[in-house]
Parts: C-alpha cells; sequence; structure tokens
C-alpha cells in the first residue's frame, strides 16, 4: 500500500501541530471533514500514526542536556544491546546506522554528571557495548518529529494475529471502524476464533 498525497498532506499538517483540527485541515487539503477523519483513522488503525505528540523548544528550558553517542555493538548481541537500551529512559531516540557506529542514542539527562551516571551507572552494564563516542548538543536549529512524508512512500503492513510482516495482498477486517489485516485467510479465521471471541464475550 501506498501514500496518496492527501495522506502525506494530512501527516505533514499534524506533524507541524498536533492540536490542529480535523475542520482545520480539511480547510487546508481542500477535502470535506468526514474524508479527514476517515483517512486519520485509517492512518492510525494501520499503524502510520502512532500518537500525537508536543514539540517542546529546548532554548526554552533552563537545565538538561541532550547528547548523540554512537555505539560500537558485538554483532552477535546487538538485539539483546537494543532490547536493554529500550529500557533506559534517558534515552529518547535509538537508531541502527551504517558507517563507524553501529547504533546512534539520542540521550537526555538533567547535568553533565547525570549523563556520566548513565554511561557509567546503565550504558556500561550492558553487555555487548564495545565503545561509545558522546556528541554533546549546544545548540538546536531544528528538531522535527519523525520523518517528512511524501506522497508514494510505501506503508509497511504487520498481521494483526501472527505479528509478521505481510508481503503479498493482505486480508482485511473491520472491527467497530477499526482496519485489521492479515497475511492470510488462516490468520484472520484464527484471530477471530482466538482473539474476536473473547472481546465480545468480555
Amino acid at each position: 500500500m501506498m501514500l496518496d498525497d492527501l495522506d502525506a498532506k494530512i501527516i505533514n499538517l499534524l506533524q507541524n501541530d498536533a492540536r490542529m483540527s480535523f475542520a482545520k485541515i480539511a480547510e487546508e487539503t481542500g477535502v470535506s471533514l468526514p474524508t479527514v477523519k476517515s483517512r486519520v483513522e485509517k492512518l492510525r488503525s494501520r499503524g502510520v500514526i502512532r500518537g500525537f505528540t508536543v514539540k517542546i523548544d529546548p532554548e526554552k528550558l533552563i537545565g538538561g542536556l541532550t547528547f548523540f553517542v554512537g555505539l560500537k555493538v558485538k554483532v552477535s548481541l546487538i538485539d539483546k544491546v537494543v532490547e536493554d537500551i529500550l529500557g533506559i529512559d534517558d534515552v529518547t531516540g535509538l537508531y541502527m546506522t551504517s558507517g563507524p557506529s553501529d547504533l546512534i542514542l539520542k540521550v537526555s539527562t538533567s547535568d553533565f554528571s547525570s549523563y556520566q551516571e548513565f554511561l557509567r551507572e546503565k550504558l556500561g552494564r550492558i553487555e555487548g557495548v564495545e565503545s561509545a563516542d558522546t556528541f554533546v548538543v549546544i545548540k538546536t536549529f531544528k528538531d522535527d518529529y519523525g520523518p517528512r512524508v511524501r506522497p508514494g512512500f510505501g506503508i509497511k503492513l504487520i498481521c494483526a494475529y501472527c505479528g509478521k510482516e505481510i508481503k503479498e495482498n493482505p486480508v482485511k477486517l473491520v472491527v467497530e471502524n477499526r482496519e485489521l489485516y492479515f497475511c492470510c485467510n488462516s490468520c484472520l479465521t484464527l484471530y477471530k476464533k482466538e482473539i474476536l471471541s473473547k472481546e465480545k464475550t468480555l
């Protein structure tokens, strides 16, 4: 599945202002209010829109430091390292990269001593981390949330039952205005039997 021009416009408007009303989005895009509501709900049900957030200007806050940390990781333990890092509150971004670093972390702490504690007590105790290069953010000029979406981007669909990426044509089920996708009819049947039937009895 691909994002069309309207999907991209709606996402970009919400990225710029998560509080923008559907009525305002309809006005900006030249479509009806029900169309906007339907598109946003589909984007949410497909997992493209995960939530609506608040942009914070770090220049307006007193205190707090942001760091980018490049990690070299033992290849055989990279999945375990990622799992351990995801459980650390100080980490606000985690990316797998090519080049000299295997992983890039975005870390926010209250001050430099807190960052040193993070390195020593949290990151330093994770098995598989071989080295860390630290870059301190001195000034932020731009910090958008998420990628800038363009028409034609594909949508990765995950089977609602088995959790695998859907490679072929998906099987769709609509439940209370939610679109669910499955990789095959067998997963759809098992979902209805094992999950949907239990939800209806609650």
